[in-house]
């Protein structure tokens, strides 16, 4: 598997869905890394900086009791991803790996998010066909595979007393642009709006474990953050639960919120978001969801 930064849907996604075609999701998984040697037909991809980070952070949403091993030595890993030396690269062209297992699941491209040739959405071919209709039931199936692994309950209903949970996440992106968008208008219009129906909290994901992250947002009402990695809290609303997703120049993860089945999703420009009008539109729609779940899940 090679690790990068969306690991969530990118890796952790494909993976599950090879396990759940093979209904294999209930067994105890070796999780394998491979870094492939570079070759004069393909020179190998730098690993983003937190990528170390990263891995042991989301690891447990694909279990607890996991074996982890280095294809290249195998020994035992500790995640730490760094360049294979030549020496080693030598090593690896004479010396055969050979890993024994009653079961073996390999390759993922087509199963990712957006398949094998496409990418989030940065590109207008992106939005040609979709490539995760009819994945409803797979997404919430994974879903509630993270969440028990975390010990986190996926079956949690939406917090309805005293009130519902409007979250909102703010600087939680690495990205200069995403970072610098604060929420602060749209969180005093909410604020106003709902005083007595709903409370605003704002959070930085990127402080928060992914245990955390899950408890949040496992009873949210509404989601309310920037495109891109932190948007990924939002698939673990609970169904009927509702996310608002602020983009710029792409709508980035379009085709998975587009066809999340449990989860109704909202898309919002950036360019215009403190405008009054945009600001009208927020608080009118939230507002209908809200009534929705009144009429869904009050008595």
């Amino acid at each position: 598997i090679l690790l990068y930064r969306h690991l969530i849907w990118d890796d952790f996604l494909s993976l599950y869905t090879l396990l759940d075609v093979f209904d294999r999701t209930d067994d105890r998984i070796m999780l394998s890394q491979m870094i492939r040697p570079s070759t004069a037909d393909f020179e190998e991809q730098p690993i983003p900086a937190n990528t170390t980070d990263l891995m042991p952070k989301f690891l447990g949403l694909f279990g607890k009791d996991h074996v982890k091993y280095n294809l290249q030595t195998m020994e035992s890993f500790d995640l730490k991803l760094r360049n294979i030396k030549e020496s080693n690269l030598r090593k690896l062209k004479e010396e055969p790996i050979i890993i024994c297992a009653d079961h073996a699941i390999m390759g993922s491209g087509t199963f990712s998010d957006h398949g094998e040739s496409h990418w989030h959405g940065q590109a207008k071919a992106d939005f040609d066909w979709p490539l995760n209709a009819g994945r409803g039931g797979l997404f919430r199936r994974y879903r509630h595979f993270m969440m028990e692994n975390m010990g986190v309950n996926p079956r949690a209903q939406i917090q309805t007393k005293p009130l519902y949970q409007i979250v909102v996440a703010a600087g939680s992106s690495e990205k200069i642009d995403r970072a610098a968008i604060d929420f602060k208008a749209q969180i005093d219009v909410l604020n106003k709006a709902f005083e007595n129906r709903a409370q605003v909290s704002v959070h930085n994901l990127a402080k928060l474990s992914a245990k955390e992250q899950l408890e949040l947002a496992s009873t949210a009402a509404i989601y309310i953050t920037v495109v891109g990695g932190g948007s990924v809290t939002g698939f673990f609303l609970p169904k009927g639960a509702s996310v608002f997703l602020f983009y710029g120049a792409k709508k980035l993860d379009y085709d998975v919120w587009n066809n999340h089945a449990d989860i109704q999703t909202h898309w919002m420009p950036v360019k215009t978001m403190d405008a009054k009008e945009d600001l009208v539109s927020l608080a009118e729609l939230v507002g209908g969801e809200l009534d929705y779940l009144d009429d869904t899940l009050l008595p």
